[in-house]
């Protein structure tokens, strides 16, 4: 694999292509096959659709979980799928020494750990002030100041986090803000240096626009779950001026880190069984509503409404759409509708699942480039293995002048 993605024209061109591909299987990712049996491409694509359709259910589990194992497959069927791999192939930072100790403090998980380590080893050791942005409590922060001596400013504005990172700080040179970012965002010095470990959509986009702004010296940060901050239904938009000004559909931005690649078992089981229940309701709700005949959706349900059973589901999710029961309820035969319609549904959704690493670099190359269109030196690289975190893409800036 090559190295990570350079400079401004680097970054143009690769997601220029993106683009261009994303908009060649439009017909693809716009199907959402948990809501529409029948997408427009099973006609179009019929050899792709009696290859999926035919998966048994070991191959569909191995599949769902080995997204390169199912690009190579469908590539074989379909010219759409052949060039993904290329396109997503973004190389890995460098490790630069000195390296964050190995082993695992007690107060940090272990998952957390080794994502930190991996972030901190692709940066140059810099004793320049840093801001961990959305710092929680300070694990990012106190390992910056103890690799190279920084003196850390935690902005953070849950006040527990904050607390609990002032007593492991203990004499650090590092200081904790109580602050939410968006609502009071902090003022940002040229002299410091920004990094922020998996910050959710509408906090990265802000760190980029604070910074950028205040003309800081550097930034790095992992970006997350790019829809949260937006609202609900509301399009994710680009941002650079010189790359492809077409946004990206709510539903597909959602679709993109709706990922179970590091999800445990028992958590991939209970969103299988919550789907089930979904479709099972929305086979009742058609015969109960034959004249609103679209999906109509349920709102995020707890996990207790699940363990109570697909009775106490469908009256909560009748009781949402005002609907009324009957007096009845044949659960044994809307459960196996809706096993049977979410076995249908998985298998199609693996039309699009290769997609997803694409769409993503959409966003991250978007604000990449609108930090380079803003005077900063700019990169995109891996910083760690997609096991660890699915969320693994590292934007580094520096300033030029």
């Amino acid at each position: 694999m090559s190295g990570p993605l350079l400079g401004a024209a680097a970054l143009r061109r690769r997601l220029t292509a993106v683009n261009a591909r994303l908009v060649e299987a439009a017909e693809l990712l716009e199907a959402n096959p948990f809501r529409e049996a029948a997408p427009a491409w099973l006609d179009a694509s019929p050899r792709l659709a009696s290859e999926l359709l035919r998966l048994d259910d070991a191959t569909l589990d191995t599949l769902e979980l080995d997204a390169a194992a199912l690009t190579e497959r469908l590539g074989r069927l379909d010219g759409r799928y052949a060039t993904l791999p290329a396109l997503t192939s973004i190389g890995r930072w460098p490790d630069r020494p000195p390296a964050v100790p190995p082993a695992e403090p007690a107060h940090v998980p272990g998952r957390k750990w080794a994502q930190i380590r991996a972030f901190l080893g692709a940066l140059a050791p810099d004793a320049d002030p840093a801001v961990d942005w959305c710092a929680g409590k300070g694990h990012l922060g106190r390992q910056l100041h103890l690799r190279a001596g920084a003196p850390v400013r935690c902005i953070e504005v849950d006040a527990a986090l904050c607390a609990g990172g002032e007593a492991l700080a203990r004499t650090l040179p590092v200081v904790f803000e109580r602050r939410d970012v968006i609502a009071d965002p902090p003022e940002l010095h040229p002299e410091e240096r920004v990094v922020a470990l998996h910050a959710c959509g509408h906090l990265h986009d802000l760190l980029i626009d604070r910074s950028a702004r205040a003309g800081v010296r550097g930034l790095a940060f992992a970006p997350c779950c790019y829809h949260l901050g937006s609202d609900r239904g509301a399009p994710w938009l680009p941002a650079a001026q010189s790359g492809p000004r077409t946004g990206l559909p709510d539903e597909l931005v959602r679709f993109a880190v709706r990922e179970t690649v590091t999800a445990p078992r028992y958590v991939r089981r209970r969103r299988r069984l919550e789907r089930s229940y979904r479709l099972a309701f929305e086979a009742l709700r058609r015969e109960l509503d034959a004249r609103r005949p679209d999906y109509r959706a349920i709102p995020s349900v707890p996990g207790r409404l699940l363990s109570a059973g697909f009775p106490a589901f469908c009256a909560h999710a009748a009781a949402h759409l005002g609907l009324e029961l009957p007096a009845e309820l044949d659960a044994e035969h809307w459960l196996a509708l809706g096993t049977q319609a979410d076995a249908r549904a998985r298998r199609l959704e693996l039309a699009r699942a290769p997609f997803r690493r694409l769409l993503e670099l959409r966003m991250v190359l978007d604000r990449a480039l609108a930090l380079a269109e803003a005077g900063y030196a700019v990169g995109v690289g891996e910083f760690c293995e997609r096991a660890l975190t699915p969320r693994n893409l590292l934007i580094i800036a520096e300033r030029l002048t």
